[in-house]
């Protein structure tokens, strides 16, 4: 029975050595948001959450891009955050967007892109070509919800139907000095 106390040292020092450290978390994949506040996306950078609109130097920062370029309706954040060889294939409307108009968000989820999230990206949209998703890429779950400014006070989508909050998934990949949006595409409810 000497073996007892010398399995019951080990496992004192092991308990007190702690936990193996974490692998180290890819700087290139931005971090989820706590489930608490969301951020916002306003018709300005000074109303923004986000600090990097139309600057691309992350992940998030492209995905933002894309995010800006949709609420604000501006054709030029579109083409900064899809970058140069994959232009916008829309058109803005020639009107300006609501003013009082903006979205809260928040990033849900975060990772780079193996070969089998390929096919489940194929099966949230039939349509979608998997030959533009590479592995390594990075894919930027978020949910978003519209709000708008009415007698001063912030109003948005309700949080208790799923009907009221968008997902959409960014893909998003680094080119040179850049990362630039691959694709975005939205999940229904």
């Amino acid at each position: 029975m000497m073996l007892r106390p010398v399995v019951l040292a080990l496992l004192a020092v092991l308990c007190l050595a702690g936990p193996a450290p974490a692998a180290p978390r890819d700087p290139d994949v931005p971090k989820v948001d706590a489930s608490g506040p969301w951020r916002v996306m306003h018709q300005t950078n000074e109303k923004s959450t986000s600090k990097c609109i139309g600057n691309p130097v992350t992940a998030a920062c492209a995905a933002e891009t894309k995010l800006a370029c949709h609420i604000r309706e501006d054709i030029e954040l579109c083409r900064i955050a899809m970058g140069p060889d994959n232009p916008p294939k829309f058109t803005m409307s020639p009107e300006r967007p609501d003013p009082r108009k903006h979205e809260r968000y928040r990033i849900v989820l975060a990772k780079r892109v193996r070969t089998r999230d390929i096919d489940e990206v194929h099966s949230i949209d039939r349509s979608y070509e998997p030959d533009r998703l590479r592995p390594g890429d990075i894919m930027i779950k978020t949910q978003e919800r519209a709000c708008w400014v009415s007698a001063g006070i912030s109003k948005c989508a309700s949080l208790n139907d799923p009907h009221e909050i968008s997902t959409r998934f960014y893909f998003v990949r680094k080119s040179a000095d850049r990362w630039i949006v691959i694709d975005r595409i939205t999940q229904d409810p």
